[in-house]
């Protein structure tokens, strides 16, 4: 199994998996990206600099 780290590798699991290749444990790598996108799209929208 190859395991690629951090949120492009988690991504591009989500994006082999549907698009029909053997991915095991895609699931978890979707859920790690929502886990680390989720809060940085949070804080960047509050308190970020203003134009």
């Amino acid at each position: 199994m190859e395991l690629w780290s951090g949120p492009w590798g988690w991504a591009a699991q989500s994006v082999l998996a549907v698009a029909g290749r053997d991915v095991p444990l895609w699931s978890a790598a979707l859920v790690l990206l929502l886990a680390v996108w989720r809060p940085a799209a949070a804080g960047a929208s509050n308190g970020g600099p203003r134009d």
